[in-house]
């Protein structure tokens, strides 16, 4: 039987059983928007993503105009339609958040918000030039399908100021920040196998601190668990944390730059 640790009012909570999460589901006490870390396989997934949890997704789509745009689900209470400004306004102002669903007309299934192109400018605020330089002046993204700003990437580069034997690339995968006890959710937005950037609240940390750091890829078909200690604070306009790694398994670092090759390769191709 599976046990999970529910990420909950900014910590991990459990372990639960999976009749456990089902009830907590059943009376909106969790949402299927929330993450959980699965003891088994030592991985966090969102819960809709598990199979047990399936039947808790919004209920198929209703039909509606074409002119009509969106509709809405949260919580599974489906609202709308919507036109793509209104929704644009409601990311704006918080009214909906970034792992909430629509569904547009044609469409047979919920998407996430966090997924669709047409809404990233409303999810994640543009970085400000002082907040590149720890990105090494890049936007975070995903391997080779991401849209990536071509004006903020020139090459892979150090950033003056910090020394790094080894060059970071952009990426984008959900981080998990564990810090005297307490779990932090976020992103983890460049990726190297000396250390990365996780996109999160910063308050409960200092540099020099050692924590640990999960990391669950998309496009690497492993989870990264290291030990880490934070090199680097940015308070700007995307708070996070720079970490450097304290131990990687040689089969996890293999895959890290492999990965980082291939992106390398990428952008040199592109540069011509």
């Amino acid at each position: 039987m599976n046990s999970y640790f529910i990420y909950h009012s900014e910590k991990f909570q459990g372990p639960f059983s999976t009749e456990e999460i089902a009830s907590l589901l059943r009376q909106n006490v969790v949402t299927v928007q929330e993450y959980l870390y699965d003891l088994q396989f030592r991985c966090i997934f969102q819960i809709g993503e598990i199979e047990d949890f399936k039947n808790f997704l919004p209920p198929a789509p209703p039909a509606f105009r074409p002119h009509e745009d969106y509709l809405v689900c949260r919580n599974n209470v489906i609202e709308g339609p919507f036109r793509k400004e209104k929704i644009s306004a409601m990311l704006k102002n918080k009214k909906l958040l970034a792992y909430d669903y629509v569904t547009s007309w044609g469409e047979t299934s919920w998407m996430i918000i966090n997924n669709i192109p047409e809404f990233k400018d409303f999810l994640i605020p543009a970085p400000e030039e002082k907040s590149l330089n720890f990105y090494n002046t890049m936007e975070e993204g995903k391997e080779i399908n991401t849209i990536v700003r071509q004006d903020l990437i020139k090459d892979i580069q150090l950033t003056p100021g910090i020394i790094r034997k080894n060059p970071r690339t952009p990426y984008s995968s959900t981080a998990a920040v564990i810090h005297n006890d307490k779990s932090y959710i976020g992103q983890c937005t460049t990726l190297s196998i000396s250390g990365c950037f996780v996109q999160t609240q910063t308050g409960p940390f200092k540099t020099g601190d050692e924590i640990t750091v999960i990391i669950r890829p998309d496009t690497i078909d492993m989870q990264i668990e290291a030990q880490a200690k934070i090199m680097s604070l940015n308070d700007g306009n995307i708070k996070g944390v720079g970490v450097q790694f304290l131990s990687l398994s040689n089969e996890v670092r293999m895959e890290i730059q492999k990965f980082v090759n291939r992106y390398i390769n990428m952008i040199k191709k592109r540069n011509g």
